[in-house]
C-alpha cells in the first residue's frame, strides 16, 4: 500500500464558513488535495504533519503601526486595473478593535485615512491566524495575495475579474495547466466555492516557488509582534 502523495506546498484561503486549502506537488501533473475546515488551526497542523515545504496564505498576517505597508503599495503598482482587489490594511491597534466605528475612528487618528468595511470584516480572520502562527512560522508560513500570483502566472497582465466568466476561465485555464491538472474536480468534490478554491491554488503555486526559492517578495519589516511584512508574488 502506497501513503499519501509527496507534499511541496499548500495554498489557504477565507471562505465561507471557514478556510480552504489546497495541496500541491511538485508539477501540475501530480495529484492534488483540497480541504474545507471550521478552523485555521487545524489546516496548519495538517500541513505540518503532511510535511508541506511552504504555505501561502492569502490573509493579511503583519500589520504596519501606521498602516499603509510597503507591500501592498508595490502589489498595486504591478496589479494595475485590477490593484482594487487589495483592500488596505488598517493600523497594528485596529487589530484588536471589534466593533467598526470605533475601528475607523481610531484609524482615522492614527493615519489620518480610512478603510474599507471589507477590511474590517477580515480583522476576525487575521487574529485567527496570527492566533495559531509564532513569528518563527514565517517564512514556512508566508502572506500571499492570489491576485498578484494569477498576475505573475500571466506574464504580469492582470487577469479580468474572478467574478466574471471571462476571468473564472483565465483563473481555471492557468491553474489547470501549471499548478493542477485536477484542481477543478478537487474543488468541486470538497464542496468548496469555485473563487476560493483558485484562488487557494493560486496562494500554493507562489508557496511552491517560495519553497523553490524562485518566488520575488515584495515589501520588508516587521510589526510591532515581530510578523513578516511581506506579500509573495
Amino acid at each position: 500500500m502506497t501513503g499519501p502523495a509527496p507534499v511541496v506546498a499548500a495554498g489557504i484561503d477565507a471562505c465561507r464558513g471557514g478556510w480552504v486549502m489546497a495541496v500541491i506537488g511538485a508539477g501540475p501533473d501530480g495529484p492534488s488535495e483540497v480541504v474545507v475546515a471550521e478552523r485555521f488551526e487545524s489546516l496548519i497542523d495538517r500541513c505540518r504533519r503532511r510535511g508541506a515545504s511552504a504555505v501561502g496564505i492569502d490573509m493579511p498576517i503583519g500589520f504596519a503601526v501606521e498602516g499603509g505597508r510597503e507591500a501592498e503599495r508595490l502589489a498595486r503598482a504591478r496589479l494595475g486595473r485590477r490593484a482594487c482587489t487589495l483592500f488596505s490594511t488598517p493600523a497594528h491597534a485596529v487589530l484588536a478593535i471589534d466593533d467598526w466605528p470605533e475601528a475607523l475612528a481610531t484609524n482615522r487618528t492614527l493615519t489620518s485615512k480610512g478603510f474599507s468595511k471589507q477590511a474590517f470584516h477580515l480583522l476576525a480572520r487575521c487574529r485567527e491566524v496570527r492566533a495559531t502562527l509564532q513569528p518563527a512560522d514565517q517564512p514556512w508560513c508566508s502572506e500571499v495575495h492570489p491576485e498578484s500570483s494569477f498576475t505573475a502566472m500571466n506574464d504580469g497582465t492582470p487577469l479580468a475579474s474572478k467574478h466574471r466568466d471571462e476571468g473564472h476561465g483565465q483563473r481555471v485555464e492557468l491553474i489547470t495547466s501549471l499548478v493542477g491538472a485536477d484542481a477543478v474536480e478537487r474543488i468541486e468534490a470538497a464542496g468548496a466555492p469555485s473563487v476560493d478554491g483558485l484562488d487557494a491554488y493560486a496562494a500554493a503555486w507562489t508557496a511552491r516557488r517560495l519553497a523553490q526559492g524562485r518566488a520575488e517578495i515584495l515589501g520588508s519589516g516587521s510589526d510591532p509582534d515581530g510578523y513578516a511584512l511581506t506579500i509573495a508574488v
